[in-house]
């Protein structure tokens, strides 16, 4: 059964960020009622030039109660920021609205983004259901999430425009929603590769198919993030080219038999997880920074990761990995260690604070057993490169960087080896979270983009997450 959704209405209202005119700002100074100046929306904030001189006392806090009267329609700010040049007079903002309203109040609330035609849902969840909108056609790109709140999420093409929409089927505060639909939005950005964080339009509506729409609030911004590595493998068929002739049958018949993509109840697990837990949040974000920077910062930030997952599963279960499990047989030898700080040869010495801080802290797991015992509780079986890469995380941390004399992998093994290490980094960390979510199937190791085609097998491109006897085909 398809799904249709209501958008012209919300579409109408897109104009505001086409608008390039004149506009007339009230409620900021007599100087300014009344004089027309120039508007644009650009990818980073909306743009009020005044191309007449005028003198008066100026201030670099937020204006609010700003009214903006556009060729017969009015829109509303409240963070209008002045520009400090003398000249011309200019007037930024990046949020603006149509309507003031309680939002406070409860709303059905759909926000859209304008994104690239080559975004699909299908690409990464094996499940979307069919939707329409209007009397267009129907495509399956529809998915919904139960995360605690019931969403829809959607992509449509509207006038040959692609855009992006998320929506609560539930009645929701402004707060809510932003809480909600941020954690999915991080969620697919791991999956998918592209958090989508550009300009974005939210309608509110006491109708749930957004046949009236209350208010549009405008929030212009340019900060999307892409990752070059996401777990979910969009395009399993464009592994063909990195074989060889005699692997590719086999690759064939591996494709057509195991699971690539997310189902609609995993992406769903792995927005809950994303919306209770700020550890795995902020680590899904890391990693997906960490694709954008210099290899060594890279592979920081990923060792970042793994040491903040590994406490948040460890979290329950940190007695399970002490040296000395029982802790009254702790507490005897640490009482029998400190009373050896009183010894009288050791009275003259400065620094037996230290040494005993230290002592309370003698306890605890060394920190390769906290990054490797996670793997454990999950059911993840690691490799010997994978344990050997876990005890190299200090070289990120500390500092310790390899010398790279030369961009070129083939001729410069310090510099394959980095990319390795920072690819094998981004998987662990990308296991760990997907294992959280219950994902079953396999992930791409992105072993392809450094191995020769020679030397390229199957269980080099993917690894199997998850119960292999559960596993479906997609």
């Amino acid at each position: 059964m398809e799904i249709c959704k209501k958008v012209a209405q919300c579409i109408e209202e897109l104009w505001v960020l086409d608008y390039k005119g004149p506009a007339f700002l009230r409620n900021i100074s007599d100087k300014t009622d009344g004089v027309a100046c120039d508007m644009e929306v650009s990818s980073n904030n909306i743009v009020f030039t005044y191309n007449k001189y005028l003198n008066f006392s100026r201030c670099t806090k937020p204006i609010s109660n700003v009214s903006i009267a556009l060729d017969g329609k009015t829109l509303y700010s409240d963070e209008l920021f002045l520009k400090q040049f003398p000249l011309p007079l200019i007037y930024t903002t990046r949020k603006v609205y149509t309507h003031a309203i309680n939002k406070s109040d409860k709303y059905f609330i759909r926000m859209i983004f304008k994104i690239d035609k080559a975004f699909r849902l299908d690409m990464y969840i094996t499940d979307c259901k069919p939707s329409r909108i209007e009397n267009m056609g129907y495509t399956s790109n529809l998915i919904q999430v139960n995360a605690g709140k019931k969403f829809d999420s959607y992509v449509f093409q509207y006038n040959n425009v692609n855009f992006l929409a998320l929506e609560c089927r539930d009645l929701l505060d402004i707060a809510e929603f932003r809480k909600y639909t941020h954690a999915i939005m991080i969620s697919l950005g791991f999956i998918s590769g592209t958090f989508v964080n550009t300009t974005r339009c939210i309608f509110y509506s006491r109708e749930q198919d957004f046949s009236k729409i209350e208010n549009v609030d405008f929030i212009i911004q340019n900060s999307s993030v892409k990752s070059q590595f996401p777990p979910i493998a969009k395009n399993v068929n464009g592994y063909e080219d990195f074989l060889e002739e005699d692997m590719r049958k086999s690759f064939l018949n591996f494709k057509k038999n195991n699971k690539f993509l997310m189902t609609n109840a995993e992406f769903a697990e792995l927005c809950k997880l994303s919306f209770h837990n700020v550890e795995v949040l902020g680590s899904i974000f890391m990693i997906l920074e960490s694709s954008a920077c210099s290899l060594d910062t890279m592979g920081a930030m990923l060792c970042v990761t793994l040491e903040s997952l590994s406490s948040f599963i460890l979290k329950n279960t940190k007695d399970n990995i002490l040296p000395i499990k029982n802790k009254n047989n702790w507490n005897k030898l640490k009482s029998q260690l400190l009373k050896q700080l009183d010894e009288d040869f050791l009275k003259t010495e400065n620094g037996l604070e230290v040494i005993a801080k230290k002592l309370e802290n003698l306890n605890s797991p060394t920190n390769a057993d906290k990054l490797t015992k996670p793997f454990e509780l999950l059911g993840i079986n690691l490799s010997k490169e994978d344990t050997n890469i876990l005890q190299k995380r200090n070289h990120f941390l500390h500092g310790v960087f390899a010398k790279i004399e030369e961009i070129d992998i083939q001729n410069n093994p310090p510099l394959a080896i980095l990319i390795k290490t920072c690819l094998r980094l981004n998987l662990l960390s990308s296991v760990l979270i997907l294992k959280l979510c219950d994902y079953i199937g396999w992930v791409p190791t992105y072993a392809h983009l450094h191995e020769d085609k020679q030397n390229l097998t199957l269980d080099k491109l993917f690894r199997f997450v998850g119960n292999q006897e559960k596993s479906t085909s997609d």
